[in-house]
C-alpha cells in the first residue's frame, strides 16, 4: 500500500466558474473487482453569490477520494447530470460497463470503473446476472430524494474528509510530474470493461 498523499483543499468542478462543492455524504465500497477499498463522496455545487445557481438535483457531484490499492485515480468532481448524460448514449439492450463513463476522465482509465462501483453502491446501477461486468440502470428518484434532503438540512461533511491512500492526480502534468515507480494509469491502454482496473489494484 502506498503512503498517505493529500487531497487538494479546492476541487476541481467543471458545473459551475465560481463555486465550491460542500460534501454531503462519505460513502465506501469495494472496487468493481473486489480488490480495494474506495472511498467516495458525493457533494452539492454551491454557487459564489451574484453566480447563477443549479436546482438541487442538478448539483449533485460525485468523486473519488481514496483507493487502498497502489493505483492512481483523479479525484475530480463529476456532475450526475454527466454521468447520466453518459448513460444515456448506452444502446437498449446493452450493459453498462466502465468504458461507459471513460469520457468524463479524460486520462484516466481507473476512475471510470471506481465512479462504476460508486453508483453500484448507491443503488444507481445494478448487475446483470446475464452478461459478466456488465450493469444495468435503476431509476435515480430515490438517490436524488435522500440527496436533496441533505441539502436541505445543510449537512456538510468537509471536516470528517480523511486524506487518500492512494495516488491522486488531478491531470497528465502532475501525472508526469509524479516520482512514483508504478506505471501511471495513463499508460494503461483503456478497455471495453474492467480490465484495466484490475491491472492497477494488484
Amino acid at each position: 500500500m502506498s503512503k498517505k498523499q493529500s487531497v487538494s483543499s479546492v476541487p476541481e468542478v467543471s458545473a459551475t466558474s465560481a463555486s465550491t462543492v460542500r460534501i454531503i455524504k462519505v460513502g465506501t465500497c469495494l472496487s468493481l473487482s473486489g480488490k480495494s477499498n474506495l472511498t467516495y463522496h458525493v457533494g452539492h455545487v454551491i454557487a459564489e453569490e451574484g453566480a447563477e445557481s443549479a436546482t438541487a438535483a442538478d448539483s449533485i457531484m460525485f468523486r473519488i477520494h481514496s483507493n487502498s490499492a497502489a493505483g492512481f485515480f483523479n479525484n475530480r468532481w463529476i456532475g450526475l447530470a454527466s454521468i447520466t448524460k453518459e448513460l444515456d448514449k448506452v444502446p437498449s439492450g446493452h450493459g453498462i460497463v466502465s468504458f461507459s463513463l471513460f469520457s468524463l476522465y479524460k486520462g484516466s482509465s481507473n476512475n471510470p470503473g471506481f465512479l462504476l462501483a460508486a453508483l453500484l453502491n448507491e443503488g444507481l446501477v445494478t448487475h446483470l446476472p446475464e452478461k459478466k461486468r456488465s450493469y444495468g440502470r435503476l431509476p435515480d428518484a430515490g438517490f436524488v430524494a435522500e440527496m436533496v434532503k441533505l441539502i436541505d438540512a445543510g449537512v456538510d461533511l468537509r471536516g470528517d474528509a480523511k486524506s487518500a491512500q492512494g495516488k491522486t492526480v488531478s491531470d497528465k502534468s502532475a501525472l508526469k510530474k509524479s516520482k512514483a515507480a508504478a506505471v501511471p494509469v495513463d499508460a494503461v491502454p483503456a478497455m471495453p470493461d474492467d480490465a484495466s482496473q484490475e491491472q492497477s489494484e494488484k
